[in-house]
């Protein structure tokens, strides 16, 4: 009962210094141990985001990634309203016409002290 109570502490005790910010007390602070773990976490993201895009590769070049059944398969064919077409077709001509008509046309700025 002893030793269990002993080990707790002990667990206790190294848990809070985790935990806390006196861990820098004892070896200071350290910035090459602090870059090291970031650059290590970031390696092993990176080979995980590696991992990961090469199972999606595979499968998807396999074919077996995406199921889709052939009755599932229908091609929608769209007609145009030539009506529709037309007022389209205006609008984006007279956009043009405006644009071209406003580009050459000289415009004298007014002046705001008269």
């Amino acid at each position: 009962m002893n030793e269990l109570k002993i080990q707790y502490k002990k667990y206790t005790t190294r848990l809070k210094s985790m935990v806390t910010p006196s861990v820098y007390t004892k070896s200071g602070i350290r910035p090459s141990h602090d870059w090291q773990i970031i650059l290590e976490v970031f390696f092993v993201g990176l080979l995980v985001v590696f991992g990961i895009t090469l199972y999606l590769y595979m499968q998807v070049s396999n074919g077996s990634f995406v199921i889709q059944n052939a009755q599932d398969q229908s091609v929608a064919v769209y007609t145009l309203n030539q009506n529709d077409l037309k007022k389209i077709t205006d609008y984006f001509t007279q956009k043009t016409t405006t644009l071209q008509t406003d580009g050459t046309s000289l415009k004298i700025p007014v002046n705001p002290a008269l």
